[in-house]
């Protein structure tokens, strides 16, 4: 008895002498190899914490294995969190909106990596939807109505429906009401059950709805979609490998299995570069937001009139930007303020620029040191219009003594120098005093469709644009104009070196580019 109870308790001595060697040996001789590298990740907050998680598992999973690391997902409180751990290096990779990743490329160190592909397009638009019975056909017909929003941080649910409204001039006084209700399934439910007239939200969220209560009424500018981000401290060559590894999806026999849950409909992923996301900031600034470009971008500033709507004064323009980028060698930042007044003053005030402008803003408003390039042809075959309402008791261009006129600057060529020669040369002359400025064409068009000025001298290219946000049948054009001249490109603040660079580029962007319609 007594040699078993013994055995016993050599037995117990055994396992705790093994127990106290194992906790006090160094942590690496009890690995079975060495430690592997910890990836810290972030999801941006669009659903549910564990909805998030289990939408992206697959991709941690698969990134694990591919590059023999270990990853931390994490999905984020709130979108600024995101920002505030990029600028503290506590996070290596995050998946984010568009608009977080201009925010927080302007504020830190980041490369963009890759960007989703839904249905074959890795860009996608935001839709204004309303009820399939209401009588609302075009934005105009939004005054005085009730608006719920969404997913209001999130660009599709956000930015861009306040970007259409902004076309013509609407603001958040112009509606009955505003409510926020942060989920795009919420806001579209709640327009079916007709507690609101209108909502924003993505155009893949709708289809579901569609023919089932509701209706689109305006698609909006289409912009990248979201995107995987990379901490610039991770080096180049892990994120040339991430990077890889994302895209190598793609080619995977079973790649359903690490992309299907992320997003109805998405087929992939393609490279996401900084200047994909231009239009991106250029809509934030157009919003009213302070975004400055990529931290650390010394590119040319290429300062360009409004006279039409920001983002469709971006698409004439993209092509000649990315000419003019090939040829120079470097980035070139797309400035476009929100109206004439505001262009003429960072004129002034911006050191080194090149300018895209009217010929007569050029003439008028040429400030010191800004040299003349080269004339081009912007728009083609651009008028100066004359308009009113059909219904108003203006009849003939005599009639327009004494009313009031809405014009968008005193120097613009097509806004009111090509209006007010033709009807000088037709013996109808007008007062100062009868002129109203607004800043844009598109004010100037609202402003006679909405009655607060009895006409309006506006530019044909502005015309046409806004022609899909108002009824037509109620605005009448009473004269046009000859075709206005050719648009003028300047410097200033470049040597002369520079200046001759530009002009041979800009002189070849123009054969490369045609005219930008």
């Amino acid at each position: 008895m007594f040699h078993k109870k013994l055995s016993i308790l050599n037995a117990i001595a055994t396992v705790l002498v093994l127990l106290l060697v194992a906790f006090f040996l160094p942590e690496t001789w009890a690995e079975e190899g060495p430690p592997r590298e910890v990836l810290r990740m972030m999801l941006i907050p669009l659903e549910s914490p564990s909805d998030m998680y289990r939408k992206f598992l697959p991709v941690k999973r698969y990134l694990q294995d591919r590059l023999n690391l270990d990853i931390s997902l994490k999905v984020a409180r709130n979108s600024s969190d995101i920002l505030t751990l990029f600028k503290k290096d506590k996070i290596d990779v995050a998946f984010v909106c568009p608009t977080l990743y201009c925010e927080i490329a302007a504020e830190t160190g980041i490369e963009p990596l890759v960007k989703l592909q839904i249905n074959g397009s890795d860009e996608y638009r935001s839709v204004l939807v309303v009820r399939d019975d209401t009588d609302i056909r075009k934005i105009s017909d939004l005054y005085d109505t009730t608006m719920v929003y969404g997913r209001y941080r999130c660009p599709g649910s956000g930015l861009l429906p306040d970007i259409m409204l902004g076309r013509i001039g609407m603001e958040r006084d112009d509606f009955f009401d505003i409510v926020r209700l942060g989920s795009d399934e919420s806001a579209m439910l709640a327009v079916m059950a007709r507690m609101f007239d209108v909502t924003g939200v993505p155009e893949m969220s709708v289809r579901q709805y569609l023919g089932r209560g509701l209706r689109i009424l305006r698609y909006s500018y289409p912009i990248p979609q979201y995107l995987f981000v990379a901490r610039k401290g991770l080096g180049n060559g892990m994120i040339a490998d991430l990077r890889k590894a994302l895209l190598d999806v793609n080619s995977l026999p079973g790649k359903e299995a690490v992309l299907g849950r992320i997003e109805e409909g998405i087929s992939g992923f393609t490279e996401a570069k900084d200047n994909d996301y231009d239009i991106v900031r250029l809509l934030m600034r157009s919003a009213g937001e302070t975004i400055r470009s990529r931290n650390g971008s010394n590119g040319t500033i290429l300062l360009v009139e409004p006279v039409i709507y920001a983002p469709d004064m971006f698409r004439k323009t993209k092509r000649l930007k990315n000419c003019l980028e090939k040829g120079l060698g470097e980035k070139i930042d797309i400035l476009i303020p929100q109206n004439t007044q505001a262009f003429v003053t960072m004129k002034q005030k911006i050191k080194n620029l090149v300018i895209l402008q009217e010929n007569s803003l050029y003439r008028t408003k040429r400030v010191p040191g800004e040299r003349f390039v080269s004339r081009y042809d912007l728009l083609r075959n651009e008028k100066g219009l004359v308009i009113t309402l059909r219904s108003s008791k203006i009849n003939s261009l005599t009639d327009l003594k004494n009313r009031s006129i809405g014009v968008i600057s005193f120097d613009s060529e097509g806004g009111y120098l090509s209006q007010a020669r033709l009807l000088d040369r037709k013996g109808v002359r007008l007062k100062k005093e009868q002129f109203s400025l607004f800043g844009t064409y598109e004010n100037v068009v609202m402003a006679v469709y909405r009655k607060e000025v009895d006409a309006g001298f506006v530019s044909s290219a502005s015309f046409e644009e806004i022609q899909k946000d108002i009824d037509l049948g109620k605005i009448k054009i009473m004269v046009s104009t000859p075709p206005l001249e050719d648009w003028v490109f300047s410097v200033k603040g470049l040597s002369s070196v520079q200046w001759g660079i530009i002009k041979d580029q800009v002189n070849r962007c123009h054969e490369v580019t045609g005219k930008l319609q």
